[in-house]
């Protein structure tokens, strides 16, 4: 119910977005990523490749991790607008957004599986809608420049890039 919900509003509200994701659907390696339970019952995610698993979010606490990540980012201006540069499970998207409730900002993904993931785990009619600017799947060359040439078209001030550590 909850992808079916996102894939509505991404219908809705970023079209382009929806069609990328829809074009890519049955192309998807939808057993790439694997969401995990932790010791502490927080949910996280890890990649399976080449039978090699990696975690994407501490296998413990991705909570206080995602705290960490957030932490470096202190005193942002005003009109200064965000990229969160991979989604993971959304964690350190949340909690920054707690933080700084009035920052215009952008979700960029450029992984398919992954932002199908976060739609299928996180309810983004909780994040803040009126400053989400785009969510935007980038997963080629010509899709990254084009959100880049975009952005700097419509943003003259301040940009801070939050990248997902793997």
């Amino acid at each position: 119910m909850l992808l079916v919900d996102n894939i509505n509003i991404l219908k809705n509200i970023y079209p382009y977005t929806f069609d990328r994701i829809k074009s890519l659907e049955e192309t998807m390696d939808k057993k790439l990523l694997r969401v995990e339970e932790t010791r502490k019952g927080d949910k996280t995610l890890s990649v399976v490749k080449k039978g090699k698993k990696t975690h994407i979010h501490s296998r413990y606490n991705p909570i206080r991790e995602a705290e960490a990540i957030i932490e470096e980012y202190k005193e942002i201006e005003e009109g200064t607008t965000v990229i969160f540069y991979g989604t993971g499970l959304g964690y350190h998207i949340d909690l920054f957004l707690e933080k700084y409730p009035d920052v215009n900002y952008y979700i960029y993904e450029p992984v398919p599986e992954m932002l199908y993931t976060y739609l299928s785990n996180k309810s983004i009619k909780d994040l803040p809608g009126k400053n989400l600017k785009n969510i935007v799947l980038g997963n080629n060359r010509e899709e990254t420049l084009k959100f880049l040439n975009s952005l700097i078209d419509k943003n003259r001030g301040n940009v801070l890039l939050i990248e997902l550590p793997i």
